[in-house]
């Protein structure tokens, strides 16, 4: 396994690939921060390696490996371990994608995990090897933060795609409520709800950092972890506000389409009813008895028609008096 290292000092920011992590000194200078990348989980020996090396506790490691666990933020011993999901949303294909994604602080070492070769610190890269000051001489514990809040701010934008299909499919059920809707509406909510799923975990988070529960958040880094709360929450608060804004769609929907149902029965009931004296009409002149005076009418024919429009005109009139149609 090929590891991607950045070795971050006040001189700068290094960046190199080792094979063998042992190379890695954890007892280097403190001022010395080493972010190590691990693009596969699936190497489980290697992992168990790594951790042995650094002294992981193996509950961090079992986590690490888990790629079904839910999000979190934990500390335990001397290290602090972050389990997120990276989401990706394809809003053509109404797909929803989830990453498992692992951050692990030890004193001057941050190890990030996930489950592809996606770049998906891309940006914190670039912060940390272009930019100068505070983002490259700052502690770890800065770095941790960014590194979360760089996957904390993927989900601004899953929600802004998401908050743009769902006024889309608002407009769209108000124009043309057609059945393709419906099944639209069902799978937006879906979305949410798998996405919800896989965020709600993280409400928690907030409150155990404003009560200071975790010994690595420093008074100099404590105001940006408080500001990391604040997204959680937001972003927990939008995902609530989207699943009631799409439940009252759906509800709309049922209920425009329930609409359409009864004027459909509507037509049907005002057409049965004007045939109901027709056909009875009908089943008199029709039966076989012998003796029909009516049947020996010159005007008998015509009358019988003449009778048939007027019940139907007088029908009619009732029904629009009634405003029934």
């Amino acid at each position: 396994m090929t590891y991607n290292i950045f070795k971050i000092s006040d001189d700068g920011c290094h960046e190199y690939q080792l094979d063998d992590i042992r190379r890695i000194n954890p007892g280097e200078s403190l001022s010395t921060t080493y972010w190590i990348q691990v693009h596969s989980l699936h190497n489980a020996g290697e992992i168990e390696l790594m951790g042995s090396h650094f002294g992981i506790n193996n509950l961090l490691l079992e986590d690490i490996l888990n790629t079904e666990h839910l999000p979190k933020l934990e500390e335990i011993d001397d290290s602090i371990l972050a389990i997120l999901k990276n989401i990706s949303f394809d809003a053509g294909n109404m797909e929803t994608k989830t990453e498992h994604v692992a951050l692990l602080k030890k004193n001057n070492i941050i190890l990030t995990f996930s489950e592809s070769p996606s770049d998906i610190f891309r940006q914190v890269k670039y912060r940390i090897t272009c930019a100068r000051g505070k983002k490259r001489k700052s502690s770890p514990d800065y770095l941790y933060y960014i590194l979360l809040d760089s996957i904390i701010d993927t989900y601004f934008i899953f929600l802004n795609d998401m908050e743009t299909m769902i006024e889309e499919t608002d407009e769209k059920l108000v124009s043309n409520p057609a059945p393709e809707i419906g099944n639209r509406i069902t799978d937006v909510y879906k979305s949410i709800i798998s996405i919800k799923r896989r965020i709600k975990p993280l409400k928690n988070i907030p409150k155990l950092i404003r009560t200071g529960e975790f010994d690595f958040i420093t008074e100099h880094t404590s105001i940006y972890f408080m500001d990391l709360a604040d997204h959680i929450e937001h972003i927990i608060e939008e995902l609530d506000s989207f699943e009631h804004y799409v439940s009252n769609i759906q509800q709309r929907y049922m209920a425009m389409l329930g609409h359409k149902t009864n004027e459909i029965m509507k037509t049907l009931t005002i057409f049965a009813s004007i045939f109901i004296p027709l056909t009875f009409l009908a089943g008199v002149y029709g039966m076989n008895f012998k003796h029909f005076p009516e049947l020996e009418w010159k005007a008998g024919y015509p009358l019988f028609w003449i009778i048939s429009v007027s019940l139907i005109i007088i029908m009619l009139t009732y029904f629009k008096f009634k405003k029934w149609k």
